[in-house]
């Protein structure tokens, strides 16, 4: 029993070719899948499930498969409803995920990081041969994801995992890479796929180098025989010319120098040709992935610069009690860097609207924000008009020329016709580059970002880049996030725990 893929190409109806001649097998083990964002790692289980039919190839499957899907719409069921298709008393390490979620509370009620534990919850009671799970981290908090790490060491049948938490990727047995080239199978986790991938691209490295230094080589040997062959005709010229070779004979000599002359251009140029596409392949051969490669303005934010105050802080929703267990009081200024951690429901988000929003519900005590130009990238990227292009959405908050949108664009990897792509259609991780172009290009500058779980939907290379353009930006940050790798990376300085 398994799941194969052989030679399966997939074509949208647009006519973009997303993947051609993917050729692997899942079976009983834990397999780990990376790639870029777009790539089409999401797209392999809609095609697992049947719900999407490759364009050509074939795959077989007689494995029962469940998957859990990064985004999921919370329908107008209580969660004793939506959990009536399993069995989930049966499985009591299940119900520790959702101890704090009340049956009769309604899905769409709840937050993020619920929703998606209480989507978790369902599918490990699930009587399947083979879970998908794509992104499950995603909006969960530290004890939520200790969860799922153990349910991961521990789940008896076959898991494919999509996923950027690096200390997820680590549990597997196998990681299977997706890019423009195919699916290559690495055995081991994560870390192990990372030093194999850098031997691979060292070696293919030094491939390019070796023909690229032949080749340079070759032409400059060439050049030289070329310029002696000349020199040489020059030479029998001049000696036919003051008459110390017959003229006939000359010529001869001149007609024969110059065949040979031509026919070393061409065996010169032939094998020039053959090394520099021997060098281009090798160039080719080397996977590279899509990596941003813009930066955020330069921000100059003075120490003493007031970021945020709060005094006995606390906030109610109309008719609900206060959303922070005890109330907060700190004061930050200066270029802080912040983290916001918490469980999920303990009111973070909230916490990120009310510093940029009028919120319908009763503040309570005091909260002062510095004079500040603020970006928000909120978890579902409500700044994005989704029924707009990609290129409509820069184009309402700047007055920059289409050609220097165009630009911009480019740095955040949309190119081409991506750019007229409707926002709706994109995937989590090109909504979050749309949001940061949106960042860059907000006039005044901003210089405070506040960003809400941003590695949600983003892939490792990127993730890696991002750190980089928040280690580099000059400004105040304040982040909701429960990656620790990532908190590491940018150089966190505070935590508010709530």
């Amino acid at each position: 029993m398994a799941i194969v893929f052989s030679n399966v190409d997939f074509t949208w109806p647009n006519g973009e070719v997303l993947f051609q001649s993917l050729n692997f097998k899942l079976d009983q083990a834990r397999f780990g899948l990376v790639g870029v964002n777009g790539i089409g790692k999401s797209t392999i289980s809609r095609l697992i499930l049947g719900e999407l039919t490759p364009s050509s190839g074939v795959i077989i499957n007689s494995y029962s498969v469940k998957v859990f899907f990064q985004e999921e719409v919370q329908p107008s069921l209580t969660v004793l409803e939506y959990l009536s298709s399993v069995d989930v008393f049966q499985y009591p390490k299940n119900l520790e995920l959702i101890k704090d979620i009340s049956f009769e509370e309604r899905c769409d009620h709840l937050s993020g990081g619920q929703w998606n534990r209480l989507r978790l919850a369902k599918l490990f009671s699930e009587e399947a041969d083979f879970l998908i799970l794509d992104e499950p981290t995603n909006h969960l908090d530290k004890c939520s994801r200790d969860f799922l790490y153990e349910a991961i060491k521990s789940h008896p049948k076959g898991l494919l995992i999509i996923s950027h938490d690096r200390k997820l990727l680590s549990l597997v047995d196998s990681i299977l890479e997706l890019t423009n080239l195919g699916v290559s199978i690495y055995g081991g986790n994560y870390q192990e796929y990372e030093e194999l991938r850098r031997l691979e691209r060292e070696n293919l490295e030094r491939n390019l180098k070796r023909a690229n230094k032949e080749r340079d080589l070759y032409e400059n040997r060439s050049k030289n025989i070329l310029a002696k062959q000349e020199k040489r005709m020059k030479r029998g010229e001049k000696l036919a010319s003051k008459g110390g070779i017959p003229k006939i004979l000359s010529g001869g000599r001149k007609r024969k120098a110059q065949s040979s002359l031509g026919s070393l251009n061409k065996q010169s140029s032939e094998k020039l040709n053959e090394l520099v596409s021997e060098a281009r392949e090798s160039f080719l051969s080397v996977k590279r992935d899509q990596v941003m490669y813009s930066k955020l303005p330069e921000v100059y934010f003075p120490q003493g610069k007031l970021v945020l105050e709060a005094r006995d802080l606390n906030f109610s929703y109309n008719g609900t009690e206060n959303i922070f267990k005890e109330n907060l009081n700190f004061s930050y200024a200066g270029p802080i860097r912040l983290a916001i951690q918490g469980d999920n429901g303990s009111g973070k988000t909230t916490f990120l609207k009310l510093l940029c929003f009028e919120l319908p519900g009763k503040k309570h005590g005091y909260l002062k924000m510095g004079s500040l130009h603020k970006a928000y990238i909120d978890q579902h990227y409500e700044n994005l008009d989704l029924h707009t292009s990609v290129f409509e959405n820069l184009r309402r908050i700047s007055q920059k020329t289409d050609s220097e949108l165009r630009n911009v664009l480019s740095t955040f990897l949309f190119r081409g016709d991506k750019v007229f792509q409707k926002a709706s259609s994109l995937s989590g991780g090109e909504k979050l580059r749309l949001s940061l172009a949106q960042a860059l290009l907000k006039e005044p500058t901003s210089d405070l970002l506040i960003l809400d779980e941003p590695t949600n939907n983003l892939d490792l290379v990127n993730i890696e880049f991002l750190e980089e353009l928040l280690t580099d930006f000059g400004g105040a940050l304040i982040v909701v996030s429960h990656d620790e790798d990532f908190l590491k990376g940018i150089g966190i300085q505070e935590i508010i725990q709530f």
